[in-house]
């Protein structure tokens, strides 16, 4: 007895160890689960460490993470934020029925031309994964059911070992998408665009320090208000890209990342698809800190400029905002408006190298204009240093002339202004002409360029995908006395997610691609050659400045102690002014390696 119990058992241990080697044959035996599903497209794998993770990444050029076991770990965002990856996460289970609007989302995802090379994962890459790619593979590559379940088995999707409910959802999730076709065509169509558009008044009350020029100014009064204008676009694949404009000088990324925790914590938007950029006007409060006592000589602790309440307020009118213009989203054609602003911008330090493109995006809905945002590069300085009233200065003109031409609401978006693109003020035709008449000038010249004459006008194509951010963040050695001084006595506020223990800055830049036209995010006033050079190595269209933060000037490495000779003034030190207010020699070469690495992905 005993001994056919022994071989019976030695039997079945053989069955079972000769069934696991066949089974084992059959199956990818990779550690992690790695597959190529389309070679140069689409890759899948289990959750990776962080070795593996930087060298299939950088091995096959990946884009976009598509976690599909929710948010994935602290070390995969972070190693994704600072190499410019993008992560789309869903909360998906190997026990339960998957909603069927997360994964017709992540089939869009997926197979987006814009986001790929994507690297789709789960814990294991067998259920959740398999699933997904399954269902890739059928909808859009035209695999039968029994091809794309034997491809599920081979990624360890083991029907003996999943317990038949769940096998029998994946059977009915997948015949279901076919039948009923509920899951959403990837590409190929261009409608389905909803935008909408709005502005808040951020006027502050009281006497503020005004930024911009000379510390220890402060405002007599209200000229025009400022404002705060939002818009929204909706893409068919249902990411939303928010863009919103300050009228002030600056709005740190200090300041920006409590925005982008109240947007996330709300549920109001993706705070990876949130822009704040500035208009840089000089007649504003203080939302940096230096222009009070602090940037006299030596800094002042009490001389911080920045009102602390003042800015939560314009915080919190941020959020409202961009949670308002979502709700009044409405279906919407884009239109790219292609103008020159020559004569009304100059390079007051090198007048040729400057970047006089007038770029347009105007939105249109059923009943007409939705919006117009305006990208130009230029210091709004027509009221200068003797003005103490607040002022939007002429971008706050322009977009009110805009708006009465085409109605909607218009944004002005500032561009490459730094070292030192000036208002230009000899096409007016008026000899010492007032602040009022450089910013009217101003305001209604650029606003004929853009809808008198005749711009080269391009409706946006999205042949090639729908909407992708990519973002990368970068350390910058703090060089600069002054900051390194305003941070030290908590003049210039700042945490560990802007600045390290080693004194370098966390700036980040990105690109945005919106079908085909292609716009860079700047953070800060970036001088025009190297932002011309950085434009022709990516193939953007616009470059918003001030995108994010604002870190000062951005001067070509090479350039940073540039001298030339002047025929009246003999050997002058070009950017001496703009060294002091900018973080460090190297921030030039740093800022354009980085965009080279992102565009290196496309």
């Amino acid at each position: 007895m005993k001994r056919w119990l022994k071989r019976l058992s030695l039997g079945f241990l053989v069955l079972v160890a000769g069934t696991g080697i066949y089974y084992i044959a059959s199956y990818n035996i990779s550690w992690n689960n790695f597959g190529v599903v389309e070679d140069g497209k689409i890759y899948r794998c289990g959750q990776l460490n962080e070795k593996s993770l930087k060298e299939i990444t950088n091995k096959y050029k990946i884009k976009t993470i598509v976690s599909l076991r929710g948010g994935p770990p602290q070390m995969e965002k972070d190693f994704a934020a600072a190499n410019g990856i993008q992560v789309f996460a869903f909360r998906m289970s190997a026990r339960t029925e998957p909603k069927d609007e997360d994964i017709e989302k992540a089939l869009e995802i997926i197979s987006n031309p814009i986001n790929q090379p994507v690297l789709v994962h789960c814990r294991g890459g067998a259920d959740r994964t398999g699933l997904i790619l399954a269902l890739h593979r059928v909808l859009h590559q035209g695999w039968n059911l029994s091809d794309a379940e034997a491809e599920m088995s081979y990624y360890r999707n083991l029907p003996f070992f999943t317990p038949m409910p769940r096998q029998k959802l994946r059977q009915y999730v997948l015949e279901k998408a076919v039948i009923d076709h509920k899951l959403l065509n990837a590409t190929g169509t261009n409608g389905g665009f909803r935008a909408a558009a709005d502005k808040e008044i951020i006027t502050p009350k009281g006497q503020p320090t005004l930024a911009g020029f000379s510390p220890k100014r402060l405002s007599l009064g209200v000229h025009d208000d400022l404002s705060a204008r939002c818009l929204v676009i909706e893409c068919p694949t249902g990411e939303k890209l928010a863009i919103v404009s300050l009228d002030l000088v600056g709005f740190i990324r200090y300041d920006v990342l409590q925005v982008r925790k109240e947007i996330r914590e709300r549920g109001i938007l993706n705070p990876d698809f949130l822009i704040i950029c500035s208009t840089h006007q000089h007649s504003g409060p203080d939302p940096i800190g230096i222009w009070g006592r602090f940037f006299a000589v030596p800094p002042n602790i009490s001389g911080s400029g920045r009102d602390e309440t003042y800015l939560a307020g314009v915080r919190e009118k941020i959020v409202s905002l961009v949670k308002r213009t979502i709700a009044k989203l409405e279906p919407a054609k884009l239109e790219i408006i292609e103008a020159s602003g020559e004569g009304y911008s100059k390079n007051i330090r090198l007048e040729k190298e400057i970047d006089q493109s007038l770029m347009t995006l105007k939105i249109t809905g059923d009943n007409g204009t939705i919006a117009t945002l305006v990208n130009f590069g230029v210091h709004p300085e027509s009221y200068r240093q003797d003005n103490q009233l607040i002022t939007a200065d002429f971008p706050g003109q322009l977009v009110q002339k805009l708006e009465k031409e085409w109605g909607g609401t218009a944004i002005f978006v500032n561009g490459l202004l730094g070292a030192m693109v000036s208002v230009r003020t000899g096409n007016l035709g008026i000899e010492n002409p007032t602040a009022e008449q450089r910013a009217e000038g101003t305001a209604v010249g650029l606003t004929k360029r853009i809808t008198d004459a005749d711009p080269k006008k391009t409706e946006l194509n999205f042949s090639n995908g729908y909407l992708r951010i990519r973002k990368k963040l970068i350390k910058i050695p703090l060089d600069n006395f002054y900051f390194q001084e305003g941070m030290k006595l908590g003049v210039i506020p700042y945490s560990s997610d802007t600045v390290t223990e080693n004194q370098e800055v966390i700036v980040e830049i990105g690109i945005v691609d919106l079908g085909d036209l292609r716009i860079l995010l700047v953070p800060g006033e970036m001088q025009p050659k190297i932002g011309l050079r950085i434009k022709e190595l990516t193939g953007a269209k616009m470059i918003f400045g001030l995108a994010n933060d604002e870190i000062g000037y951005i001067i070509p490495t090479e350039d940073f102690y540039k001298k030339v000779t002047h025929p009246k003034k003999g050997e002058v030190d070009v950017y001496r002014y703009e060294r002091t207010m900018s973080l460090s020699p190297k921030l030039g070469q740093l800022i354009y390696e980085a965009f080279r690495e992102l565009t290196s992905r496309d």
